[in-house]
């Protein structure tokens, strides 16, 4: 059930950042899908959901549909979701923190420009220019133990840094 919450959650973001660009925003250029997700491009590891979701990660794949995205699985089904685009950062920040999200997130102080954080869903969604992160974890309480806001923030911040983008502003 919580997996489910976790993709219609990211599911829920997504649409509400495509329908609503915030004002004066340019629109994503259409070669971020060929940028590759951030597992192609190295953005994030193996290691990292490893450490993360607490075993061995048996599959990375993309997130058929967002082509920013990547899904790393254990072999116990635990899995972390992450998305990394170069636009509609801004647009999925302010609709996650919108009161229509099925569930409340609440700002993260420290990461990126901007950032928002859903403990229930292990979800985190973050903002750099408007340049987006967004971090889902899922699985049993052993899972996603070390999916807290602190060490998701601090990937989202490393992935900003790889990206050219500084943590902050």
């Amino acid at each position: 059930m919580r997996r489910a919450l976790t993709l219609s959650v990211a599911a829920a973001l997504a649409a509400l950042a495509a329908c609503s660009p915030p004002r004066g925003a340019a629109p994503a250029p259409p070669a971020a899908a060929s940028l590759g997700t951030p597992c192609a491009r190295g953005l994030v590891t193996r290691d990292d959901a490893a450490a993360l979701l607490g075993e061995p990660v048996t599959s990375m794949q993309p997130v058929e549909g967002l082509p920013s995205a990547c899904r790393f699985e254990t072999a116990s089904h635990s899995g972390m979701t992450v998305r990394v685009a170069p636009g509609g950062g801004s647009g999925t920040v302010s609709a996650s923190a919108s009161p229509s999200m099925p569930v409340p997130f609440t700002p993260l102080p420290g990461v990126g420009g901007r950032a928002e954080w859903q403990a229930a869903t292990h979800t985190l969604v973050a903002v750099k220019g408007d340049a987006l992160c967004q971090i889902s974890v899922d699985g049993p309480p052993a899972a996603t133990a070390a999916a807290t806001a602190d060490n998701l923030g601090a990937l989202c911040n490393r992935i900003f840094a790889a990206s050219g983008r500084s943590s902050q502003g």
